[in-house]
């Protein structure tokens, strides 16, 4: 086993070996629970890339969040796919429509690959299109009626920091208040 030396504030190691604990074990298995801690993943539901007036609320239906792509330029296959490709099973999902906010949270249930699902497994564009679609399955866990959704405003407010829309993924960090927003959807949805 590899040593290394952390620091930690000498106040804080008095106080922990007061109450009995050994800061080894404890520095070990909150930094194991840190890097195994899902990740936050946030979605456009990109509608402008949907045929026949389809709404990007359909992957909620579907139980999947989807990406697209020209399947004539490699460069937007790769780009999209690699969002995908970058889900793990039990990170979490937001979903953000354009125009109206966070609409949804959930669970991916499996990896995501990089790879356009078959023709025969698309469920938004016909199998003669040009357009490559990439999923990975969710469980959504709750989605709001567009009225509902968590305002660019609402957002701001939480985070300080400018909103979410107009992108197509993001990787969400603490800084974004992921967990917050999480409640606040699931909240909104019960209600």
């Amino acid at each position: 086993m590899a040593r290394t030396t952390v620091s930690i504030d000498d106040d804080l190691i008095e106080r922990a070996k007061d109450a009995g604990l050994n800061v080894s074990q404890v520095s070990r298995r909150a930094l194991k629970e840190t890097l195994n801690a899902p990740a936050h993943h946030l979605f456009n539901t990109n509608e402008r890339y949907l045929p026949h007036g389809q709404t990007g609320a359909g992957v909620y239906g579907h139980g999947v969040v989807a990406t697209f792509a020209d399947s004539n330029n490699p460069d937007d296959v790769d780009n999209y796919g690699g969002h995908i490709g970058e889900i793990e099973t039990a990170d979490k999902i937001y979903s953000w429509e354009n125009g109206h906010g966070l609409r949804a949270v959930g669970i991916a249930l499996e990896d995501g690959s990089s790879d356009p699902v078959p023709l025969e497994h698309r469920l938004f564009h016909s199998a003669s299109s040009d357009v490559h679609e990439f999923h990975a399955p969710v469980h959504w866990v709750a989605v709001l009626d567009q009225a509902d959704a968590v305002t660019t405003d609402e957002i701001k407010r939480v985070s300080g920091r400018p909103v979410f829309a107009g992108v197509a993924h993001r990787e969400m960090n603490d800084n974004d208040f992921p967990e917050l927003l999480w409640d606040i959807v699931v909240g909104r949805a019960t209600r």
